[in-house]
């Protein structure tokens, strides 16, 4: 995905949604998006506990919006995310972003349906793992065992 197109999708949702595989960009394209805005990552504890335990709250400190790392960790925050989107209304809002796509898909299916802009990573292509070599060729046993992933 560029970031052509994450910007696409932030001027027609009230939040963008990055999911796939670890490893493959959601967090970097995250905060180019969002340069300025806060950032917070669910996997940090103290971040997960006070969203956990009072969504409400955790949610009205982002007034401009913010990048919410790995959301499936919190589920409590979904009906609070759709009440805060449909608040404001403001386009490109919120970019959340989740690897585990089960996780992170099924709510906004649910709730954020029409809300929430989706795009689904994967690894590198083979061409595109071709272009960022100075060589030629990929040997076929760094291909299985490191998949499509970046360094």
């Amino acid at each position: 995905m560029s970031r052509a197109t994450a910007e696409r999708l932030a001027c027609g949702f009230l939040a963008v949604a990055l999911t796939g595989p670890t490893q493959c960009g959601q967090t970097a394209l995250t905060r180019q998006l969002l340069a300025g805005k806060p950032y917070r990552t669910l996997e940090a504890i103290d971040t997960h506990l006070l969203a956990i335990a009072n969504p409400r709250a955790f949610l009205a400190q982002f007034s401009a919006g913010a990048a919410l790392d790995d959301i499936q960790r919190a589920p409590q925050l979904w009906s609070y995310l759709q009440g805060a989107l449909n608040g404001r209304g403001i386009m490109g809002d919120f970019v959340i972003t989740g690897s585990q796509q089960f996780g992170l898909l099924e709510p906004i299916y649910k709730s954020l349906a029409e809300r929430v802009g989706l795009n689904e990573f994967l690894p590198l292509s083979l061409a595109e793992m071709m272009s960022a070599q100075s060589t030629s060729r990929i040997e076929l046993n760094d291909l299985m065992f490191k998949g499509g992933y970046p360094a």
